[in-house]
């Protein structure tokens, strides 16, 4: 089996068990601890990713720079960057815990809306800030082995450590105490315990005498390290700024609403983020080599497939989704209040994944300004288009902004990037692997959306929503000729040999 399906089905299998796992977890921690204190674990979620503005685009650096290295690991260049590179981590991280920790007060009395008792709730924060040393350095670790292509240990020790922490988090609530400070002291452990692995895991492919720290060796880096933060910056705070508005403009529990629909439409990146991670490699390697036609059979072939993965499962949410959250819950009141809010952010976040590969594709040509640009454009217009549509309209206003986004993307900003890019493939792209599976995709949705009507079995809707997708995935399988050819190949050999 080659490289790269190994690489996309560890991925694939890793993301889908961690979705999974977070997924079946929340109904849990709501039971045990509430919606209001499940908010307090929502708003970790929106600082860890605020936080990733001072990545400082290192992380995609290392994932670049072994990849481009791969045959030559005993280099001391590439040892030495990512020695330098993690020192530098681990101080920022630390730095970060230590001024969460430092202002915890602050922003337990002055940012959130909460009823929770005070000492809950400012410990909380403190302990976020605790964690926050523990995780931050994950994503140096990740890069590194995304780059050698060893992305299956890494997807072993994730799944794993979710898997602990979401298992661990509940058995605690049931037999200790139902605290969501227990939740937080519990994640540190697991945390700690999995950094170390993953430290063990990618240093021991390079050997000990070249692991030096030198900063002249960022040198050579900077230039794309420097673009990569300027699109993570600008892409954060796209990102998070609606969270970051009505955490402030909502109560916590409304707020918990809202952090409930996006738990649901971003765990749809489990699905995406595996074409991506495999296929990112190969895109650098290509470029190395300058094999324009294999670079384009790699774009549409990750492109289709990223469909098959992405449409069926944004299809089904969007035209199901008080049936989802009624599935998941269990809770009328929840499926009422967060359905809307979650049919408009799934396609948003559906948008957003299919125009991943084409910023991976950006990426391994070292051309960082589209994305930059198009991301500070879109800052400066959207912001307080959001903040008025936040306040006036709560969370359907700033899922409605989140959708406008990630058209834009789709509309806009791949027009440019054929430009340069892949010039002859624009069309390809909009139409085969995007536009056509999209139709078939809805087609079906839609036919069932009017079709069938649930009922109180949550069993048996289960059973319907995910015959539905099956039949929807199949179909955008067979709609798309590169993923399909590779499909049909793999089940002559495997099945009917």
């Amino acid at each position: 089996m080659s490289a790269l399906r190994i690489n996309f089905l560890s991925n694939l299998a890793g993301n889908v068990w961690v979705a999974v796992i977070g997924l079946l977890s929340v109904p849990f921690y709501i039971q045990f601890i509430g919606v209001e204190a499940y908010g307090l674990i929502g708003f970790y979620g929106v600082l860890q990713s605020v936080f990733l503005i001072l990545d400082l685009g290192f992380s995609a650096s290392v994932h670049r720079e072994v990849a481009r290295s791969v045959v030559n690991l005993h280099d001391y260049k590439i040892a030495s960057l990512v020695r330098t590179l993690e020192y530098i981590y681990w101080v920022i991280g630390i730095i970060l815990g230590l001024s969460i920790i430092l202002f915890s007060s602050f922003i337990g009395d002055h940012f959130l809306e909460s009823t929770l008792p005070r000492t809950t709730l400012v410990n909380s924060i403190r302990l976020m800030g605790i964690l926050i040393m523990f995780r931050w350095p994950v994503a140096i670790y990740m890069g590194g082995l995304f780059g050698l292509q060893k992305q299956f240990q890494f997807q072993i020790v994730n799944s794993l450590t979710e898997t602990a922490k979401a298992v661990g988090a509940i058995l605690i609530f049931k037999n200790i105490k139902a605290d969501v400070q227990y939740f937080y002291y519990w994640q540190i452990v697991v945390s700690a315990f999995s950094i170390c692995i993953l430290f063990y895991l990618f240093w021991r492919n390079f050997p000990a005498k070249y692991r030096i720290f030198d900063p002249r060796s960022i040198k050579s880096i900077w230039r794309f390290s420097f673009g990569v933060s300027g699109i993570t910056l600008v892409s954060i705070l796209l990102s998070q700024m609606d969270k970051i508005i009505l955490a402030k403009v909502l109560t916590l529990t409304n707020f918990s609403y809202y952090m409930l629909a996006y738990s649901v439409s971003s765990a749809l990146s489990r699905l995406s983020s595996p074409v991506a991670q495999s296929f990112y490699p190969r895109f650098v390697q290509g470029v190395v080599s300058n094999n324009q036609t294999e670079m384009s059979s790699l774009y549409h072939k990750s492109s289709q497939l990223m469909a098959v993965m992405v449409i069926p499962a944004s299809l089904v949410i969007c035209f199901f989704a008080p049936d989802v959250m009624l599935l998941w819950t269990g809770s009328i009141e929840t499926a009422t209040r967060t359905g809307p809010i979650l049919s408009l952010m799934i396609i948003g976040f559906a948008l957003n994944c299919l125009v991943t590969i084409p910023y991976h594709l950006q990426l391994a040509y070292g051309w960082t300004k589209l994305a930059f640009y198009q991301n500070l454009i879109a800052l400066l217009i959207l912001a307080p288009v959001l903040y008025f549509f936040a306040r006036e309209f709560g969370a359907i206003g700033a899922a409605v902004i989140w959708v406008t986004l990630n058209l834009g993307y789709v509309l806009i900003s791949q027009q440019i990037m054929h430009r340069k890019i892949l010039r002859s493939e624009k069309l390809k792209w909009y139409w085969s692997d995007l536009l056509f599976p999209a139709l078939i995709g809805s087609a079906i949705v839609l036919s069932a959306r009017f079709l069938l009507t649930l009922g109180s079995d949550r069993w048996l809707n289960l059973f319907v929503l995910f015959s539905v997708f099956l039949l929807t995935g199949a179909a955008i399988l067979m709609s798309v000729r590169l993923p399909r050819q590779a499909f049909l190949t793999f089940f002559r050999k495997k099945v009917l040999s």
